[in-house]
């Protein structure tokens, strides 16, 4: 599992984090990290005022989402999501925690219903089914502090698992503005897409659009325009030619 998150410092009390990948609350390898450790290196930042929080993430573990939202909302400094390519599943939750959240033109928001993988007898699945009716309040909760729709409205969103373009986003209030000056470089291979450079599997998705994702993959480039004729150069006037050539014939007709 590689690392999904980078944080750094760029000065003027300005810091940006980088949420590329899948978010994971487990640390399987050296280059892995757990929120807890997430935090430690934001709060080494020490005061800062603005956060720019980058995200292109498929989702990944609900707790662990939970856990970066928290961190995010509680810091002291302004923060700013930016989708820089997808924010799915529990990605979308974090893109919440944010005082202002942008898109990219082509960014795209997933929410859905929360999915465990369970084993066991008839009582353990019903339990299993008990607990992500639960863990989907609080995810519902996250939407509706912010979202322009009814609660009701959200929950059938996340039934059907609906994917929203930026303006879609925006006119339902999982977003605020779109950076029309940003696009990601998205192109879609069988059941992966590969959007800025990562790679994800989003076959898992029941109802995602790949030619939504990357029709907008890039600006359309200016208009050609025609080149300016080359400006005509100015006539020669010969006359003052013509005159000594007459003159040079004239003299010779005399000499002979």
């Amino acid at each position: 599992m590689a690392k999904w998150w980078r944080i750094t410092n760029q000065g003027n009390k300005t810091a940006e984090v980088q949420i590329y990948g899948t978010i994971s609350d487990e640390k399987f390898y050296e280059e892995d990290v757990t929120p807890s450790e997430f935090k430690a290196e934001l709060d080494a930042l020490g005061d800062i005022d603005l956060l720019n929080v980058h995200i292109n993430s498929p989702g990944g573990s609900v707790f662990a989402g939970f856990t970066l939202y928290n961190i995010l909302k509680r810091h002291p400094a302004s923060v700013a999501t930016h989708v820089d390519g997808m924010a799915a599943s529990i990605a979308s939750v974090v893109l919440q925690a944010a005082d202002e959240r942008v898109m990219a033109t082509n960014g795209m928001v997933m929410i859905h219903n929360p999915m465990a993988i369970a084993l066991g007898y008839a009582e353990d699945m019903r339990k299993v089914a008990d607990d992500l009716d639960k863990i989907r309040e609080p995810i519902v909760k996250s939407y509706s502090d912010r979202a322009s729709v009814s609660d009701d409205e959200i929950k059938a969103m996340m039934d059907a698992e609906t994917w929203m373009t930026a303006e879609e986003a925006v006119e339902k209030g999982f977003a605020d503005t779109v950076d029309e000056s940003t696009f990601a470089s998205a192109t879609a291979k069988g059941g992966s897409l590969v959007v800025n450079g990562m790679t994800f599997d989003v076959a898992r998705f029941k109802n995602f659009d790949a030619s939504r994702f990357t029709a907008a993959a890039s600006p359309a480039p200016p208009p050609q325009q025609d080149p300016e004729p080359p400006k005509s150069a100015d006539p020669i006037d010969y006359s003052e030619y013509e005159a000594a050539l007459q003159n040079t014939q004239e003299v010779l007709d005399k000499a002979q």
